[in-house]
């Protein structure tokens, strides 16, 4: 069973896991939540549930960027003191597009573990996608993406390669080509969009969307239609990193933004911790 609670702005500050044990609920994970005055999640405790204490467990400590985007997550783990275990940064371009992010892991100093990394066209258009892991000194390939574009942004190409665990065996290869025709005489909000892909769905209290199009704003409601999170970015263009562990586990409708215009909606299922 899972309790919430919740501040006035309606973040949730912390969320109580408990477990039927024979004939009654026990304790089992305390997550606490900590914002700072303007609501932005700074602080993250998890403790378990040990000979009727609470006990600490791990913690997550967030930084963030002025356009809200977060440059980096620190997690700690407690072990009679909090220890270093990973740390997640980020990287913007001059355009405050997302181009890259190194995931490293503590073994008595920061060791490289996973990254991405992005690369975009003169017209803002992402034109390469590029995950790969760190395997002995070296990183070696996991998965690349590369797109081409016609003169009005309209993607034409995508060529997609995913490498064995050693990094440079290929086990998949494909190429997609797309064609466009002009619709007349439908309303904007009607005009699917095939460029927006949310992953992972479901996600374990955050997910990532990627958008070929100019975002400003992202709005998460629940399928009452009540607003519960919005993000204010700067016309940010490729992935777009969300973090809600503090949302009640559900179905919700994220909606994507330029300027008024609504340009996507998509569905996700939040599954909590």
């Amino acid at each position: 069973m899972r309790t919430y609670n919740y501040n006035a702005y309606s973040y949730n500050t912390s969320r109580l896991e408990q477990r039927w044990m024979s004939d009654n609920w026990e304790n089992d994970v305390l997550d606490t939540f900590s914002y700072d005055a303007d609501t932005v999640l700074i602080h993250q405790l998890q403790q378990q549930w040990i000979d009727s204490n609470w006990v600490n467990s791990m913690r997550y400590t967030y930084s963030y960027y002025e356009n809200s985007d977060w440059t980096s997550r620190l997690k700690e783990t407690w072990q009679n003191d909090w220890m270093n275990s990973q740390l997640i940064t980020r990287t913007f371009d001059a355009h405050n597009y997302w181009i890259g992010e190194l995931i490293q892991v503590w073994e008595g100093t920061w060791g490289n573990s996973f990254r991405y990394m992005l690369a975009y066209d003169n017209n803002d258009n992402r034109i390469e996608y590029i995950m790969q892991n760190w395997i002995g000194e070296e990183w070696a390939y996991y998965y690349q993406d590369n797109r081409t574009y016609d003169p009005n942004h309209f993607i034409i190409t995508l060529t997609t390669t995913e490498w064995a665990e050693n990094g440079i065996d290929t086990v998949l290869h494909d190429s997609t080509y797309y064609y466009f025709h002009i619709l007349l005489d439908i309303p904007d909000h009607q005009v699917p969009r095939s460029d927006i892909t949310l992953y992972p769905n479901p996600g374990n209290g955050s997910f990532t969307i990627l958008c070929d199009s100019p975002v400003n704003y992202l709005e998460i409601c629940n399928l009452s239609g009540q607003k519960v999170k919005g993000i204010q970015l700067q016309n940010t263009v490729g992935p777009i990193h969300v973090e809600v562990p503090y949302l009640v586990p559900g179905m919700y409708q994220v909606k994507l933004f330029s300027g008024r215009k609504l340009i996507g909606v998509r569905k996700v299922v939040l599954t909590g911790r």
